[in-house]
């Protein structure tokens, strides 16, 4: 299961980076730093503590979800779980691999709050976010920490960047008269690593190569959209994903390289849910930081599209016997809030808009948040985790033939930074 690679990956790593991360406090149990940033691991985790001059600090951190080894996806339930469930997403390494979907923890504690506006830059942008970003700096088995925040080191793998292009260059060289874009998506170290520390592989520069790699296909400049926003709540401090404020920046640039018009962030329905505990909390509860972020607990916004929508999931490409999802529930205290988790296709009709535009959204768990602010400018979008289709125990997915089936005008391809660069992406099983 992809949560025991991703702990074992965690503990390995820690040995593997030694030497990069030196200058982040030497080889000692404990180090300590201030700075602006954030948290997380398990059981007698090893710790490294690094002390850093004090001071104001603007902390660019960017969060990446590692996927460990790729593992079969367990069925989908088609209701939100409650309690804790076992997270299953990525595991940080130095050449991270693509993830199994996704199982977030625990639903939140607090009545949820209904508003029709979103606050501007999010729940946390003030003095929580700060309060947040500012402590003591760690390293606990190969995850850095600042105060309540935790964010996995990124390691980009050239090979698997390649690897990945050529499958979906491939797809447009099947599809020609398809608009084809790659949607590389940044994990929070990115924005948010602590000065004098290194999150690993610059996630920008490898934004570009990617799309430098793939020359036929349209590369959406998520990461310069996303970085104008770095100080609104983009990223949950103590799981591996973004929350759906991130996912809107990304819309926006989409829409960007699209040509659609995007939605301003204050026209959505608005509701935001705290005491959420993600994945990080999971796996760091037992560490010194575990404390600090159940006392200071994520916040989940939550964005429904404007748009009259039917969403269905179905677990074969025939599309046969499927069940109602909400796009965005508006109840959900956690990250299920969104197409109700992974789900091997979601069919999402658009009753508000006539304009011949017929998508698909291949993804990884990071998609689920970007999704609801996409449907809004199709007629129907078809939304597909490559991770529930040919292998042995699930159904097989041509995406070529199902475009062409399905009179698809645009494929979005959005990849996590991790599962951009995995070594053994299931998205090449899906081009012939």
């Amino acid at each position: 299961m992809k949560t025991r690679n991703r702990i074992v990956s965690l503990i390995l790593a820690a040995a593997m980076l030694t030497a990069v991360l030196a200058g982040c406090g030497g080889t000692e149990p404990e180090t300590t730093t201030t700075a602006a940033t954030t948290a997380g691991t398990t059981a007698a985790p090893t710790e490294r503590t690094d002390t850093l001059a004090t001071g104001s600090q603007t902390v660019i951190m960017t969060r990446s979800t590692t996927s460990g080894s790729e593992s079969a996806p367990e069925t989908p339930a088609s209701t939100e779980p409650t309690g804790t469930a076992e997270p299953t997403d990525t595991t940080p390494s130095e050449a991270s691999t693509e993830d199994s979907p996704a199982v977030s923890i625990g639903p939140g504690t607090l009545p949820s709050t209904e508003d029709t506006t979103a606050p501007s830059g999010g729940t946390e942008t003030t003095a929580l976010l700060a309060a947040a970003r500012t402590g003591t700096v760690r390293d606990i088995s190969g995850v850095l920490t600042v105060g309540s925040w935790a964010m996995e080191y990124y390691y980009a793998s050239d090979s698997g960047l390649q690897s990945y292009a050529n499958q979906i260059s491939a797809v447009k060289s099947y599809l020609p008269n398809v608009n084809v874009y790659a949607m590389f998506i940044p994990v929070a170290i990115a924005f948010y690593c602590p000065e004098g520390h290194s999150g690993g592989s610059d996630q920008r520069a490898v934004m570009e190569r990617w799309y430098d790699m793939m020359p036929s296909v349209v590369g959406v400049n998520t990461y310069g959209e996303m970085a104008g926003h770095a100080d609104e709540y983009m990223y949950f401090r103590t799981d591996t994903h973004w929350t759906q404020r991130g996912g809107y920046y990304a819309y926006r640039a989409f829409c960007k390289a699209a040509g659609f018009t995007p939605n301003d962030i204050g026209a959505y329905d608005y509701a935001a849910d705290t005491g959420y505990l993600g994945y990080m909390y999971a796996i760091l509860k037992n560490s010194s930081v575990g404390s600090l972020m159940s006392a200071n607990p994520d916040t989940v916004e939550k964005f429904k599209p404007l748009s009259d929508l039917t969403a269905t999931v179905y677990q074969s490409p025939a599309m046969s016997g499927g069940y109602g999802v909400s796009v965005v529930n508006m109840d959900s205290t956690n990250y299920y809030a969104f197409t109700g988790g992974d789900q091997p296709l979601i069919c999402i009709e658009n009753a508000s808009v006539s304009n011949g535009r017929v998508g698909i959204v291949t993804k990884d768990s990071y998609g689920n948040a970007l999704v609801p602010f996409l449907c809004d400018h199709f007629e129907t979008l078809y939304v597909i985790d490559q991770r529930y289709f040919n292998t042995d125990s699930t159904y097989s997915m041509n995406i070529v033939s199902f475009a062409q089936s399905h009179g698809v005008t645009d494929i979005i391809v959005e990849a996590n930074a991790f599962n951009a660069s995995a070594s053994a992406s299931t998205f090449g099983k899906m081009v012939p």
